[in-house]
Order: C-alpha cells, then structure tokens, then sequence
C-alpha cells in the first residue's frame, strides 16, 4: 500500500504569516496528518517573512520567463512544517505585481 502525501496551497499559515483562522488551521493540518502517518507539504506565496522563515531553502525549480517574469519554487521548513514557497507565484494568482509592490501582503499585528 502506498502511503498517502497531500499537497496543501494556501495563502497564510501560522506562525509565519497569519491574517485570521485559516493560517491557524493550515499550521495545525500538517502535524495532525502526520501522526496519521500522512505526509503533507503546504505551499504558500514567497513572502519576505515566509522566504526569511525558510530553514535551509532549496530552489526546486527555477523558470527565468514565465508570463513575463522570472519564478522560483523553494523548498524547505520552518518547525514541523514542510513548505513549498513561490517566490514570484503571486503573478499566476494576483496578475502581474512587480517587485517592491508588495512588501509581506497581509496584515499582521498582535491579534493575528
């Protein structure tokens, strides 16, 4: 029997990056699929807060042109979390943002 990998995308998870609930659950998925024996990779957008929590990051892909601008796919992990981060992804997403539009997106303050 092969075992089962879930591949989460996401635009917030606790304790990187959070705005509300999601990240809260998103952070807490992973370890809870884990002790099922589930192994579990989130990808997030390449914020300057989630590339700077990157243990170790890995470039896993790299396309120089893609719908006008290069993008990266990074891997690595931040305490039990196994993350994927695009940096420059947020152009599939949110059309074309070129860098300095955006710093680290959602808002983050001591309520979440």
């Amino acid at each position: 029997m092969t075992s089962l990998r879930v591949l989460a995308v996401t635009s917030e998870i606790y304790p990187i990056i959070k705005t509300g609930g999601l990240a809260d659950v998103v952070g807490a998925l992973p370890v809870a699929l884990r002790a099922c024996g589930i192994e579990t990779r989130t990808l997030v957008p390449g914020y300057p807060d989630v590339i700077k929590a990157l243990l170790a990051a890995e470039v896993l892909l790299h396309w120089p042109h893609f719908y006008g601008g290069p993008i990266r796919l990074l891997g690595g992990s931040h305490e039990d979390l196994d993350l994927l981060a695009g940096a420059g992804l947020t152009r599939i997403v949110v059309a074309r943002l070129e860098p300095g539009n955006f710093d680290n997106s959602p808002r983050v303050d001591d309520f979440g």
